[in-house]
């Protein structure tokens, strides 16, 4: 349970068996009356008092609390981004206000909500995670008729990402440092992810009924819901033969993203790197493509074994293989045939 102040207002929270209770108040003192109420209700089997949130369930919320809740249980709940889309739902709430009429919304408040998230410090790319969800909640309430119009809501332009890839020496340094640091399945972790490419959560999940050992192969299913096959090489085979030994349904069943980004924090500070936003896990997956670009394997094969979902997201990799280009123009040299212009 819990209570925190957004904006003008007070919201209570309540999680219970996987369910979440929530109202918002005008004042402290209801909000704290509603969390023991709410509790002696589950206590006592019966549901809690929703008040103003019972439109949600009948498909009429008015403020933007109400969306937010009506959203998160139609279209959020159970997906794989659920809590990240939450938690950007929440702070446009506690920045715009719960109690605000979804009526009354335009660009006005828009700006508002870009020039505090700004204030905050959030880079342009945050600053567009939490104008997505606005969007989706303002575009849901204007299909239903809640609203006359979805405000127009422009997104800030972000910058391309440096593509990080770790050279063999840095690879050696971060593993060496996290075993030194007693972190052992941390550095299993960080080999497998560069030798496989998978996701740091898609790693996170793997169970040892998805390793086929005689085929030397991990299936795994992509964010985008796709199951691909990842080859294994010696030391990710390896490094799996080894875990394997020490029981459990999987190799790395007792680390989360957590402590896999608190352990990484460490890594950081040991490289100097502390200040680099693009020095993540995720730079590991992005090692283990451009490697394969710099060693000539074609884009279509590293977009199936990364498990993006259109190849204009493996094309960043394409810069890294200059000398496909010359090798290209070299077949003009071969004394193949030519055109001729007339």
């Amino acid at each position: 349970m819990s209570i925190k102040q957004r904006g003008s207002s007070f919201e209570a929270s309540l999680i219970h068996s996987g369910k979440r209770y929530r109202r918002s108040f005008r004042d402290q003192a209801e909000a704290i009356r509603w969390e023991a109420e709410a509790r002696l209700a589950i206590l006592e089997n019966r549901q809690p008092d929703m008040g103003s949130l019972a439109r949600v369930a009948e498909g009429q919320p008015r403020t933007l609390g109400e969306l937010r809740d009506y959203v998160e249980r139609r279209h959020w709940a159970g997906t794989r981004s659920e809590r990240t889309t939450m938690i950007n739902a929440d702070n446009v709430v506690e920045i715009l206000g719960a109690d605000l009429d979804i009526r009354k919304i335009d660009e006005t408040h828009v700006d508002c909500l870009v020039f505090e998230l700004e204030r905050k410090g959030n880079a342009n790319a945050t600053v567009n995670r939490k104008l997505a969800v606005m969007s989706k909640m303002m575009r849901i309430a204007a299909e239903r008729g809640w609203v006359n119009r979805k405000p127009r809501i422009e997104r800030k332009r972000e910058s391309e990402h440096r593509i990080i890839c770790l050279t063999r020496d840095e690879e050696e340094q971060v593993i060496r440092f996290t075993r030194h640091v007693g972190k052992a399945a941390h550095a299993d972790l960080w080999e497998v992810l560069v030798d496989t490419g998978m996701r740091c959560g898609e790693a996170l999940k793997l169970r040892w009924s998805d390793i086929d050992w005689d085929a030397r192969t991990i299936t795994t299913q992509s964010k985008n819901g796709d199951v691909r096959s990842i080859p294994m090489t010696d030391r990710a085979l390896d490094t799996l033969t080894r875990r394997r030994t020490m029981g459990g349904s999987g190799p790395w069943v007792h680390l989360t993203q957590s402590s896999v980004n608190h352990v990484w924090n460490l890594v950081r500070s040991h490289m100097n790197r502390h200040n680099d936003e693009q020095f993540v896990p995720h730079a590991l997956r992005h090692t283990f493509a451009s490697r394969l670009a710099r060693s000539g394997v074609p884009i279509a094969t590293i977009k199936a074994l990364c498990g993006h979902k259109t190849i204009s997201i493996t094309m960043r990799y394409a810069h890294l293989a200059p000398h496909n280009l010359t090798d290209a123009i070299q077949v003009l040299n071969s004394g193949g045939p030519r055109l001729r212009i007339a």
